[in-house]
């Protein structure tokens, strides 16, 4: 188990403006600063909002045999452990897998020059992905004594999607129909051909998973 937090420490690491460095078991890391204990009544009733689950689950990362406890935080991006009552981000960098004890795996690829995690909903030589996001909603104060005011709030927003060529280069799905195929590259037209034949949905996520199941086998 030592062993294990060690790896934990080892891979944890934030660039996150005003984060603290500390040593924690001879490893340089950052912590994670941002305590529940300077947010308001208000901002702490809703910080779960920010979370895939507000438990921490069993997940291995990487190849490594060793179970760690994380928990994702949608919002800043961040896989989140606790050693000694603190929070720390684990380090993300291309390729770096995590996957949870019921088979959820995220990925961490580049987009837009930054490391982000993406939940793999179909794997292979080319991968169906989500980019999961939550924004936050400011609170804002009634226009008129007949209104009330609206509470801070984290919502969920709908999920981007995307092809990973060759488990690299991302690529968006298009919501429009247009252009949905131009994903598929020189492969567009059998795609069309496939789903048309099977009365597949492309927004469906299902449809989609054996899309890309096709995709794979051309």
């Amino acid at each position: 188990m030592k062993k294990f937090l060690l790896f934990l420490f080892a891979l944890s690491l934030s660039f996150t403006t005003f984060s603290q460095m500390v040593r924690v078991n001879g490893y340089e890391t950052i912590l994670n600063p941002k305590s529940s204990e300077n947010l308001s009544e208000d901002l702490k009733k809703i910080q779960h909002k920010k979370y895939l689950s507000q438990d921490y689950k069993p997940a291995f990362v990487d190849d490594f045999e060793q179970q760690a406890f994380l928990r994702y935080n949608i919002f800043e991006d961040e896989m989140e452990f606790v050693k000694d009552e603190n929070i720390y981000y684990i380090q993300k960098e291309a390729g770096r897998k995590v996957r949870f004890i019921d088979n959820t795996l995220y990925q961490v690829y580049t987009l837009h020059g930054k490391p982000q995690f993406f939940l793999v909903h179909k794997d292979g030589k080319n991968l169906l992905l989500a980019k999961q996001e939550i924004k936050f909603v400011e609170p804002k104060k009634a226009s008129s004594s007949y209104g009330s005011d609206k509470l801070a709030d984290f919502k969920r927003k709908k999920d981007e999607l995307y092809l990973a060529i060759n488990n690299t280069n991302l690529v968006k799905l298009s919501k429009s129909k247009k252009t949905f195929y131009q994903a598929f590259g020189d492969k567009a037209g059998l795609i069309k051909s496939y789903v048309k034949k099977n009365k597949l949905k492309y927004k469906s996520m299902e449809d989609l998973k054996v899309i890309v199941a096709h995709y794979n086998t051309l």
